[in-house]
């Protein structure tokens, strides 16, 4: 995230991105996350439910800051470095894959099994 003080001056210009049709300026080297928590957007999807989603883990593990960039859907945010001119927009939705229902009740299988106990005296 991006410090706040008026003695800190950043080292490179900012650059120049899109979200969601606004543009903001975003400090080259820092991810899409902080550049937007920097001018406080924090939400960047919507679960299914309606409720608000952002940045939760911040290492790419969890699926709450995906964004579009440059039309490519399924982005994450938190990783996701800025560049000059990216179009970024929230998402409203993600699909998650999911299993398909099983129909049919699972097959008994016979089979043998080994026993191994280490050190064992033979």
């Amino acid at each position: 995230m991006r410090l706040r003080h008026p003695n800190i001056r950043p080292a490179l210009e900012p650059v120049r991105v899109r979200f969601d049709g606004n543009d903001i300026e975003a400090l080259p080297g820092e991810t899409i996350a902080a550049a937007l928590a920097a001018v406080d957007i924090v939400a960047v999807r919507r679960a299914r439910s309606g409720a608000p989603r952002g940045p939760f883990c911040g290492m790419g593990v969890c699926f709450d800051c995906l964004v579009t960039v440059d039309g490519r859907p399924g982005q994450r945010a938190c990783l996701t470095e800025v560049r000059a001119g990216m179009d970024i927009r929230s998402s409203q939705e993600v699909d998650l894959p999911r299993t398909a229902p099983t129909t049919s009740p699972a097959e008994e299988i016979a089979c043998d099994v080994l026993w191994w106990v280490r050190d064992r005296p033979a």
